[in-house]
């Protein structure tokens, strides 16, 4: 049963990911995954949740943005941005993979539709750490 959000705050922060619960509601039925940016998921990350008397198997997309200031979009001050922390990244596709979650992030294109540099070398750093970069 889930967490009573009478004693869990307001709404909004009684579903963040690192209380979600196997077994709460879904608060947005129909929907193939959940998604809450810029939060990570816990390593024993929850998947069933009911609605309607029904329990239905949800994954949790941790999304995070190449820079800090969640930077989704390219901007005039978006390469002044610092990086995310290399290691705090890897820590959390970790949590995620083992949860059985995917994981995306985001690098958004330049003014002409080009990835910022940096941003690819820190992606192919993180790849590294993780064993998954091919070369």
């Amino acid at each position: 049963m889930g967490v009573d959000t009478d004693t869990a705050g307001g709404p909004d922060e009684r579903y963040l990911p690192v209380r979600c619960r196997n077994g709460d509601p879904l608060r947005m039925f129909p929907c193939d995954f959940r998604l809450w940016d810029p939060h990570p998921c816990r390593p024993d990350d929850a998947k069933l949740y009911t609605f309607g008397g029904e329990a239905y198997y949800l994954p949790f997309e941790m999304t995070v943005c190449s820079r800090e200031g969640f930077s989704w979009f390219y901007s005039n001050i978006y390469e002044q941005k610092p990086l995310l922390d290399t290691e705090q990244v890897v820590h959390q596709c970790r949590d995620a993979w083992q949860a059985g979650n995917p994981v995306v992030i985001n690098l958004p294109p330049d003014v002409r539709g080009r990835l910022v540099q940096a941003d690819v070398e820190h992606l192919l750093e993180i790849a590294r750490r993780l064993g998954v970069r091919r070369e």
